[in-house]
């Protein structure tokens, strides 16, 4: 099911599981999350000639208990990502769905292999 968001977002894409119990007792690795997309982007064509893009997601979180906020980066790997390089703009608001990949180095990003990403229509305006 495709909703047209007003104003915002291009659409919004909602899609059910035919069997949402079957999934019961395994680890299901989904993540949505929206950010501004913090630097130009890489994009590079593999050995099997698939365009990847990777780039920098940021999130802001806030602390409901101090009111205080925290900028959160996210590495962000898109495979078949021709179409999303000719459409972004830095500082751009995005939706992502993917998953969720913990490196091994304690001291690296998160990252996020993405599925699909949503664009807004425009870069950020609140800084």
């Amino acid at each position: 099911m495709i909703h047209q968001h007003p104003r915002t977002m291009r659409q919004v894409v909602i899609r059910e599981h035919p069997d949402p119990l079957s999934k019961i007792g395994e680890d299901v690795n989904q993540v949505t999350i929206s950010g501004h997309i913090e630097h130009d982007l890489q994009l590079y064509e593999d050995d099997y000639g698939q365009w990847i893009c990777r780039f920098v997601l940021t999130h802001t979180t806030t602390h409901y208990e101090t009111g205080h906020w925290e900028l959160q980066y996210y590495d962000v790997i898109l495979y078949g990502a021709r179409p999303f390089a000719r459409h972004y703009e830095t500082g751009q608001t995005i939706l992502i769905s993917g998953q969720l990949d913990r490196p091994a180095s304690t001291h690296a990003r998160p990252a996020i292999h993405a599925h699909t990403i949503t664009l807004a229509h425009g870069p950020r305006t609140d800084r």
